[in-house]
């Protein structure tokens, strides 16, 4: 619900690799792409975030609720009305909710018979932080999730995409590895990594640890990579 496998995980080719090996699966999104037809046996179409009504618990444990700023389009309805109606059909008890507060209501009434909270634990910083094991060999890939590749809203807004903050087709590294490496700005790359990735350009990110590649994910460009901080090769187009 509310997830596209090939952009919203880590491991995008292992997530594909899941869900088309599954035996049935069901979507519900509120859009659709063509990665999808590959796996999907049905779309439940489900209105977005600011089409419905719910609450969110903040990360200092407030509530906040918030209405829909307008309607669901045509037949669309927000996912829990999705989800209740299936209950329904299946004659399951507990699907009676009329709005997204009858939900709410039923949910603080159940932490207060479970004596729980929703209440924040204090921020600790951890007396140590565990560094990735780079390999020695090779250019190890470091991900990048552009602000605008976070979620299927954005990702599908023209105008956001078209931004410098919006995530580019390029492989970034530090001069003295695109130099190391034997390659120069502009050089037309596709990244080994799980599978073969679209095109991409190499670009100069002093930034970027030695030995290491910067590339953006959660792009139609990055769906066939493989798991982060593991070694990629990049083929020369």
């Amino acid at each position: 619900m509310n997830t596209e496998p090939s952009f919203d995980c880590a491991s995008s080719h292992a997530a594909l690799e899941a869900v088309k090996n599954a035996d049935f699966v069901v979507s519900l999104l509120p859009f659709k792409n063509h990665i999808m037809n590959e796996y999907v046996d049905v779309i439940l179409p489900i209105a977005p975030f600011g089409e419905t009504s719910g609450t969110f618990v903040n990360g200092a444990g407030d509530w906040q609720s918030f209405a829909a700023a307008v309607s669901p389009k045509g037949d669309v309805r927000p996912a829990w009305k999705v989800l209740r109606v299936l209950g329904n059909l299946l004659q399951i008890d507990g699907f009676e909710q009329e709005s997204s507060a009858d939900i709410i209501a039923e949910i603080k009434r159940e932490l207060v018979h479970a004596d729980a909270n929703l209440a924040a634990e204090p921020w600790r910083l951890p007396a140590s932080i565990k560094a990735f094991n780079y390999s020695s060999n090779g250019l190890n890939f470091i991900p990048q999730l552009s602000l605008y590749s976070v979620d299927a809203l954005v990702r599908r807004a023209d105008d956001l995409q078209q931004t410098h903050d919006a995530a580019k087709k390029h492989v970034y590294m530090s001069t003295l590895t695109m130099e190391r490496e034997g390659f120069v700005a502009g050089d037309s790359v596709k990244i080994k990594h799980g599978g073969i990735s679209a095109l991409h350009a190499v670009a100069v990110d002093d930034k970027t640890p030695e030995g290491t590649v910067l590339i953006p994910v959660g792009t139609t460009a990055a769906v066939d990579l493989a798991m982060p901080y593991h070694p990629v090769e990049l083929i020369r187009d």
